[in-house]
Formats: C-alpha cells, sequence, structure tokens
C-alpha cells in the first residue's frame, strides 16, 4: 500500500512537473512571438514610403486648392499655370511649384530646425539619417563646388537638399517629371523656375 502511495505521489509529481514546463514553454513561445511580431510591426511601420504630399499640399492641387488651404502666397514668380507660390513662416520658406496650373512638387526650406518632418527625417538630420531611411540607391546630385548634395529618391517622390551635412531642403515631387531643384552656383542669375540649396 505504501508503495502504491508512493507511486501515486511520485506520478502526481511527475504530472505536476510536465504541466508546470508546458506552461513554461507555452509562455515563452507566446513572448518571443509577441517579440518577433512587434520588431515586425516597427520595420513594417518605419519602412519608407510613396510620398503624395507635404505640408498640407498634394501633388495635383490646383492652384485653387492651394489658395483655399494656405491663403495667398507671401509672393509669387512666374506667370500662369507653372507659377511658383512662396509661403513665408518665419523660420520655413514653403515654396509650391505648379505646371499646367496643377502643383507638381512642394518644398520646404530652412536652416533654423523648423519642427518639419518628412518620414521621419527633419531639418539639422544628416545623409546617414536619410540613407538609413530610405536605402542609397537614390540619386545623389552635388554642386559645382562641392558644397551641396541633393539626394533624391524617385521611387518616393521625395528630395532632401543638404549642406555640410545637414538638412535644409525637402520637398515631395510628381516623379513623372525631372525634379525642380537646383543649386544657386550652377543657376543663371536670373533663373528663379526652382528652389535652391544655399541662401
Amino acid at each position: 500500500m505504501n508503495s502504491n502511495t508512493n507511486s501515486t505521489r511520485f506520478s502526481n509529481n511527475l504530472s505536476r512537473r510536465k504541466i508546470v514546463v508546458r506552461v513554461a514553454v507555452t509562455a515563452i513561445c507566446i513572448a518571443a512571438l509577441g517579440l518577433v511580431f512587434s520588431l515586425s510591426f516597427n520595420l513594417y511601420k518605419s519602412r519608407p514610403l510613396l510620398q503624395n504630399e507635404l505640408w498640407g499640399i498634394a501633388i495635383g492641387d490646383s492652384w485653387q486648392d492651394v489658395r483655399f488651404k494656405k491663403g495667398m502666397p507671401s509672393e509669387t514668380r512666374g506667370q500662369g499655370p507653372n507659377d511658383n507660390y512662396l509661403y513665408y513662416l518665419g523660420d520655413c520658406v514653403a515654396w509650391v511649384k505648379f505646371k499646367d496650373g496643377k502643383v507638381m512638387a512642394i518644398f520646404l526650406l530652412s536652416t533654423r530646425k523648423p519642427d518639419f518632418e518628412l518620414q521621419g527625417i527633419r531639418f539639422g538630420d544628416s545623409t546617414e539619417k536619410i540613407t538609413d531611411k530610405f536605402g542609397s540607391d537614390g540619386l545623389v546630385k552635388t554642386s559645382s563646388d562641392g558644397l551641396n548634395r541633393n539626394y533624391i529618391f524617385k521611387k518616393y517622390q521625395v528630395v532632401f537638399g543638404l549642406s555640410k551635412d545637414v538638412v535644409e531642403v525637402m520637398g515631395v515631387f510628381n516623379n513623372a517629371f525631372d525634379v525642380p531643384l537646383q543649386f544657386t552656383a550652377d543657376t543663371e542669375e536670373d533663373d528663379k523656375s526652382g528652389p535652391t540649396t544655399t541662401r
């Protein structure tokens, strides 16, 4: 009888241990799956996306849409359907470029690090942050004096202008057209068709 009792206790202890082990393994598996899901979701969330708007203005908006959303521009350059609208925003300039009366590009220009961002990239960020986000397969244009670079990611319709490895220009453009972003040193003095990456 004693041996049966001991055998039963041993069997019960063994069953309890198996249950504890199963519960522990299940908990570890659930925690691991949660961690994998969380990391995957963060990677998915931080991936670069096709960008169609900036500063509340979308590619393809009409000049009427822009005026309705942002009011009269501080300055207009050009004539007719290919005007450029400039809005002076204190520490920043918003430059809206039109083609045939529709927005083809929106640029924000600043050297003072205002609180704007484009897919996580902010004024004052470096090349490293841009390539970490968008990769290194974008088009890089360098000014003739070597002081400025434009990083153009046509696939995502975004462009960043840097001077001294610091973002001073960020923009969104219709990738059916060339990016209307030029270097001051590389343009004629009377050419005011697009924003420049230096003051």
